[in-house]
C-alpha cells in the first residue's frame, strides 16, 4: 500500500470517526448529514420536525382495517381478532425520508379521516383524545433491501427500531407504533439523572 493510501485510508477513518461519512461493507463510503436529534419526550414527529425548522412530511403507503393480531392486542388490550387500523407511512423532513412507520390504533372511522399530517394532532382535534404518555423500548438494527429503498439509503444500513405504546388521559392504550429511523440522521436524547440519597 502506496503512501498515498494510507493517507487516504485515514483520512477517512477521521470523517468517519467525527461522523462525517459512514462506510457500508460492500457499498462504499457515503456522506453523512447531521443528526436529527429527538429527546425522549412525547411529541409527535411532525412537532419534533418543526422545532427543529424542518418542513415535517408524510407519504401514507398503507391504510387498512385488519385483526389486531397477538401482539398489537396484547399491548392495547383487545382481542386478537379484534379490528385495528393500520397506517405505514414513510415520514419525511424537507423532503428526506427520515423512518417508516407502522401505526395500530383501535378509534372509530380513523380511516375516513385526512390522514396526511400530524395522527397525534388529528386524535386530539377531532376525537379528544390526548395522548400523555408512553411506553417505548429502542434498540439498534440493520435495514432491509425494502425499508432500505424507502429511506433511500443501502441496504443494511444501520438504523434505530422504535417500538412504543401510547397512552390518552384516561391512561388506556390508543396506538401501538413500529418505527425503523435511519441511523445516519436520527439520533435519541435521554437525561439521566441520579435519584436523590437520603443521607
Amino acid at each position: 500500500m502506496g503512501e498515498l493510501e494510507r493517507d487516504d485510508l485515514q483520512a477517512l477513518e477521521r470523517l468517519e470517526n467525527e461522523r462525517l461519512v459512514y462506510r457500508v461493507r460492500g457499498a462504499g463510503t457515503f456522506v453523512a448529514r447531521p443528526p436529527i436529534t429527538k429527546s425522549i419526550e412525547l411529541t409527535s414527529f411532525s412537532d419534533d420536525m418543526r422545532r427543529r425548522g424542518l418542513q415535517p412530511g408524510s407519504h401514507l403507503r398503507t391504510a387498512e382495517s385488519l385483526p389486531a393480531g397477538a401482539a398489537v392486542g396484547f399491548a392495547l388490550g383487545l382481542s386478537p381478532a379484534q379490528e385495528v387500523v393500520h397506517l405505514e407511512r414513510v415520514r419525511t423532513a424537507d423532503g428526506v425520508p427520515m423512518c417508516v412507520e407502522h401505526s395500530y390504533l383501535s378509534v372509530p372511522g380513523l380511516l375516513d379521516q385526512p390522514l396526511d399530517g400530524s395522527l397525534y394532532d388529528l386524535l386530539r382535534d377531532r376525537y379528544h383524545i390526548r395522548l400523555v404518555r408512553a411506553e417505548q423500548s429502542i434498540r439498534a438494527t440493520v435495514l432491509d433491501q425494502e425499508t432500505a429503498a424507502l429511506l433511500e439509503v443501502p441496504p443494511f444500513s444501520p438504523a434505530l427500531l422504535v417500538e412504543r405504546t401510547t397512552y390518552d388521559q384516561r391512561d388506556r392504550p390508543v396506538e401501538r407504533a413500529i418505527s425503523t429511523y435511519r441511523g445516519d440522521r436520527y439520533a435519541f436524547e435521554i437525561e439521566v439523572v441520579r435519584p436523590s440519597t437520603e443521607d
